[in-house]
């Protein structure tokens, strides 16, 4: 027998080794139980109990927050209607910003805008 062939041979040994350590070791894992008392099933069970009583208080905290949010957002858009005047008519419920006049002048400048500009490129190729 020469060198090459019995270094293969010890290496396929190794692997058969390797292979069996491995399977030897994932039925080892396998077997491995804990003993459970009365007293360690309790505590759990209490443990659990907390948890969930505490999600159960976070989640009623955040409806209730969001509820109180919402109320209050409607609160302030009708304090704010009755309360703020616009500068640009005079009118009580809105500000300068969503003045419905203030709109319409401005689509009504536009539009003057556009038919003078019209009308100055058709002249310029007019002449």
């Amino acid at each position: 027998m020469n060198m090459s062939t019995l270094f293969g041979k010890l290496r396929e040994h190794e692997l058969e080794l390797g292979r069996l350590k491995k399977e030897e070791e994932g039925e080892k894992r396998q077997s491995i139980t804990l003993k459970v008392t009365a007293k360690t099933i309790n505590k759990s069970k209490a443990i659990k109990v907390e948890e969930m009583a505490d999600q159960e208080d976070e989640n009623s905290d955040s409806k209730t927050l969001n509820l109180m949010v919402k109320s209050f957002s409607r609160f302030r858009k009708y304090k704010n209607k009755s309360n703020t005047k616009c500068y640009e008519c005079g009118k009580f419920g809105h500000i300068k910003p969503d003045c419905p006049i203030l709109n319409i002048k401005k689509k009504l400048e536009e539009k003057s805008e556009a038919t003078s500009r019209s009308k100055r490129v058709k002249k310029t190729y007019i002449a």
